[in-house]
């Protein structure tokens, strides 16, 4: 069966499942692509995937799983492990009231809420001079947030500079 590119409309769905899926090298792309296009054709609702990706992205954040025992997201879809992470994004910190109100109304949109819920809810905010220190539960979250959003929270918290740091503030 020849497949058919991913539809314009539904790209900007992959893209939010790909921000929102933990990272790992190599992870595919162009592999994950495909296998979004083919459950999508089979009947998955995108943003089910894309909550899938950001339940899956909460659990390996949470158990501290080392990038090499990520899976590829062409695996993850392809072997529907998407399927067993519907209740647990479900279940993320969006639907309860959020640690961080007023940053949620500056940055839900442009972020998704399970992008928000994944990767800023779990933050700690520090201010200092000039600047806001970011604390971050792992340095993989951190190294996410910094390369994902460091430019819309820096918009987010009117801040100039933000910097990064693994822990919390004491």
């Amino acid at each position: 069966m020849a497949m058919k590119p991913l539809p314009a409309a539904l790209e900007d769905a992959f893209e939010r499942f790909w921000r929102a899926f933990p990272r790992r090298r190599p992870n595919p792309k162009v592999e994950a692509r495909k296998a979004f296009a083919l459950q999508v054709q089979k009947g998955a609702d995108p943003e089910d995937l894309v909550r899938a990706a950001a339940g899956y992205a909460e659990e390996c954040r949470r158990e501290k799983v080392d990038p090499p025992f990520i899976v590829h997201a062409r695996t993850f879809l392809r072997q529907e492990r998407w399927q067993d992470y519907l209740g647990e994004a479900e279940a993320l910190p969006a639907a309860a009231a959020p640690r961080h109100p007023e940053l949620k109304k500056r940055l839900v949109p442009p972020l998704s809420e399970a992008d928000f819920a994944v990767w800023i809810e779990p933050l700690s905010f520090e201010p200092q001079y000039a600047r806001v220190v970011v604390w971050c539960p792992s340095r993989f979250h951190l190294e996410r947030v910094r390369v994902n959003y460091e430019d819309l929270l820096c918009k987010a918290l009117r801040a100039p500079a933000v910097a990064f740091q693994v822990g919390s503030p004491e």
